[in-house]
């Protein structure tokens, strides 16, 4: 069962940090590989989601996690407009 199965599931999500999970997802924001990065975004944001008592953990422990996420995008968006223009003007 991969990471995003076990938070999906709402009973699990709260469990993160008693298990602590949350940090190495969090970690994962500052991988090399974009994909790392987006799939943790993805993990937290499944956990996240309508679950105040995740939310309440994960910004006691990342009280910057907003921004930690708002540059996962702008990778993300750099990242997808360079290859768009690598592709549409070689």
């Amino acid at each position: 069962m991969d990471m995003n199965s076990v938070t999906h599931r709402t009973f699990a999500a709260p469990d993160m940090k008693v298990l602590g999970g949350i940090p190495p997802v969090v970690e994962q924001l500052e991988a090399q590989e974009g994909n790392l990065r987006a799939l943790a975004a993805y993990v937290l944001g499944t956990a996240a989601s309508n679950n105040p008592h995740f939310q309440n953990d994960l910004l006691e422990l990342y009280p910057d996690i907003f921004s930690r996420l708002r540059q996962v995008c702008v990778c993300a968006c750099v990242s997808q407009i360079a290859r768009w223009l690598s592709v549409r003007f070689i």
